[in-house]
């Protein structure tokens, strides 16, 4: 088989399995906690990010790990506020609830 041929066949391949749109169940609902929680601090925050690998699939928001080691920002003290801000308003985005498939344009295939 020649290259050519082999690559199209691949690109077709790819095309079939990444356009196709599914549902994700949705994410369980867990009991509310009814004792303070307590605010994530710096330390967690730094530690959770060096445990992310550079280069490992990224998750739905589409992220690099290497976006969260930029030198140009802080991260870890964003990440930390954020995740914060999320506990005292007892709430995360609807967003998070239901996370779609998104198809990718794969036209350079042919």
């Amino acid at each position: 088989m020649n290259r050519k041929k082999a690559t199209k066949r691949w690109c077709d391949y790819f095309e079939k399995i990444s356009t196709k749109e599914f549902c994700h169940p949705p994410i369980p609902q867990l009991p509310p906690i009814y004792c303070p929680i307590q605010p994530i601090t710096l330390d967690e925050t730094m530690a959770a990010l060096k445990r992310m690998k550079p280069g490992k699939a990224r998750g739905p928001d589409d992220l690099a790990a290497e976006i969260w080691e930029s030198r140009h920002w802080n991260s870890a003290e964003w990440l930390k506020a954020f995740f914060n801000q999320l506990i005292t308003e007892k709430k995360t985005p609807v967003d998070w609830q239901r996370i779609p498939s998104i198809p990718r344009n794969r036209s350079h295939c042919t």
